[in-house]
Order: structure tokens, then sequence, then C-alpha cells
């Protein structure tokens, strides 16, 4: 492993950091870049110029890319964690040195292009490719012993579903007939809830992981909406992933993303929107009735009030 820090992180936190990539076994390959400059490294990194460290209801912490050779890049948002504890700070690492796990043995979207046909069936078939590999890697630090993350503790998930039921709600206000725009905000929105229950998926019935028969009644309706309904098939599907530290042939590796693909094309009905057509004439339709859209944006303005 090697380290490249830039500002101040603490010997602590760089010893906690180590400790969790060997612990998960990441590559001896693997870069760590510790960055005050988080979000402007990585969109240089990835030439994604509109990258930004918010997620849902929650902040980047870290995020691994894959460099060339199977080598992985982590760029660490050391102003996030910089005042985490030692022990988040190591769950952190070990969760983004699975990703370089992964990415070492070639089990990533690279050379998968044609498992999609037109690009919007691609776009979702890395939406659950990527949760996929989340889930993966949740279930492999739960099997050594890390309790869940933070981010699905019973308060952060309830924010979550809240969030959610807002940012659909708002997309379909603020786009007006910019339908191309509806469909990035609306992609965002599911890539956000997708890997939210990848994580939440491998920790189901552990102590500090939300319950959903724990969720207030507006948490209970934006799950009953949006979720419940695929909640068994997601399960099931993650269920027959091996974790990250199993290598997983090629081609079951393509079927375990095409049956990705598949549950967040059902998923983004859940959302209310349906895809079709190909690259010269895509289609992105709302689905959602104007009854259902409006008891929505009713939730979404009396919890943002009531929030106040």
């Amino acid at each position: 492993m090697t380290y490249d820090i830039h500002g101040n992180v603490s010997a602590l936190l760089m010893r906690a950091a180590s400790e969790g990539l060997e612990r998960v076994g990441a590559p001896d390959q693997t870069c760590v870049v510790f960055t005050d400059a988080f979000s402007e490294d990585v969109a240089r990194f990835t030439g994604n110029a509109s990258y930004n460290v918010g997620r849902g209801a929650g902040v980047v912490g870290a995020r691994t890319i894959p460099a060339s050779d199977g080598k992985s890049v982590v760029f660490v948002n050391t102003s996030e964690v910089r005042h985490r504890d030692p022990g988040e700070v190591e769950r952190l690492l070990a969760h983004e040195g699975g990703h370089a796990l992964l990415n070492h043995r070639g089990e990533d979207l690279g050379g998968r292009r044609g498992l999609a046909g037109p690009n919007w069936q691609w776009e979702m078939l890395c939406l659950g490719a990527l949760a996929l590999d989340e889930a993966r890697i949740e279930t492999h630090l739960r099997a050594l012993g890390y309790p869940p993350t933070d981010s699905i503790c019973q308060e952060h998930f309830e924010d979550s579903l809240y969030v959610l039921n807002c940012d659909v709600s708002l997309a379909l206000v603020e786009t007006g007939d910019y339908v191309a725009e509806l469909a990035r905000r609306i992609v965002v929105a599911q890539d956000h809830l997708s890997k939210l229950l990848a994580y939440l998926v491998p920790y189901a019935g552990a102590g500090g992981a939300a319950s959903p028969s724990k969720l207030s009644a507006a948490g209970k309706r934006h799950w009953d909406d949006y979720v419940s309904d695929l909640w068994d098939a997601r399960r099931s599907l993650y269920a027959r992933c091996p974790d990250a530290s199993e290598v997983v042939a090629s081609a079951d590796l393509d079927s375990l993303y095409l049956s990705g693909l598949q549950l967040e094309i059902d998923q983004l009905s859940r959302l209310g929107f349906e895809r079709s057509g190909n690259d010269a004439t895509e289609m992105f339709v709302r689905t959602a009735t104007d009854r259902r859209c409006q008891h929505r944006m009713n939730a979404a303005i009396r919890e943002t009030e009531a929030r106040a």
C-alpha cells in the first residue's frame, strides 16, 4: 500500500486506515490519497467535472477508483473523516479496500458494455452492478465482525427516505419540460437509494441497523411507496452473491449483473418512471399518476415544515 497525504492526518487515523485495508485484504498495489480537495481531485481523476460529495442524506467519506492493471486509487475525504472515531475510519477504509479487491480481480463493470443494449439499459445495469458490489463488500465486512455503518442506523435511514421523496417530488416540479434533466435527477436519486439498500441488506436484523418495522408513520409511507414491493427481490439477489472475499467466475458475475439490471428497471418503475427505446429515440416517461405525485409532494411539504 502506498499513501499520499495532503493536509493534516493524525497518526492514529493513519493507523486505523491501514488496519482496515489490511484486514479486508486490499491488494498491495492500492494507492491511498488523503485530500482536503476531495471533490476536485476525484473530478480531475475521473474526468467527471460535475462530481460532488452529496449522497442522499449523507456525505461521501472516500471513493475507490480503478486505475490500470488491476490497481486502484482510494481517495479519502480528509475534511470529512478527520474528526471521526478511529473505528469508523478503519471501517470506512475496510469498505474501500473491498472495492480495491474486486477491481484487482476484474470483478467490475470493465469490458461488460455488451451485456446491455441501449445506453439507458447500460446506465441501469451500472446502477444494479454498483449496488451489488456494495452488498458483497458489506457482507464481507459483517463476516469480519464490523458493525453496521452509521448510514443505515434508524435515524439516518429515516432521513434518507425523506430525502428520496423530496428529491423525486422536486425533480418533477423544477425540471419542467426538460426531460433529460428530469431523467438525470431521478437516476441520481435511484442510485442513492439502491446503494443505501445494498448497505442495509447484509445487516438486516443486526443490532444498530435500521429496521423497516421501526419506521415512523411518514417513513413507513415512503417505504411502502418506493421500496417494500421489491425488498424481498433485492434481498434474494444479494443473498445469491458471494461476499467480496470470494472469487466469482466471469459468467456468473454477468448473470448477477443482469439480474441487477432487471431489479433496477423494476425499482425505477416503483419511483414512478419508465425508460424505453434506443439511443436515437430514448423515452423517459412518468408512469406515476397525478394523484400519487401530489400525495408525495404534500408529504414532502408537510415533513419539511415539521422538521423546520
